[in-house]
């Protein structure tokens, strides 16, 4: 999606192993109408990067609450009403 619309977000790897193209993605409407997914790839470098914990998968995986961080790479924007933040600096450095 980014891409196609020509959004400038760094992709070393594509395949969620690098971190990245690390987002924030705030839901407006607070909870994401469909499942989450994330793939173990993901669940891996986020954890690496220290940006989601097991609760949070869990939650995701469980409840579908959304977590905060994902990866562009990995992360499909359905038609929902969000924000998505790129902080300009790969794995998300603030």
């Amino acid at each position: 999606m980014a891409e196609k619309n020509d959004l400038r977000i760094p992709h070393d790897c594509r395949e969620g192993d690098c971190g990245s193209c690390l987002i924030e993605v705030k839901y407006l409407a607070g909870k994401p109408k469909m499942a989450i997914d994330l793939t173990e790839k993901e669940k891996s470098t986020l954890q690496s990067l220290g940006r989601i914990t097991a609760a949070q998968i869990e939650d995701a995986e469980v409840n579908h609450v959304a977590p905060p961080f994902r990866l562009a790479c990995q992360f499909i924007a359905r038609d929902e009403d969000m924000v998505i933040t790129f902080t300009g600096e790969p794995g998300g450095a603030d």
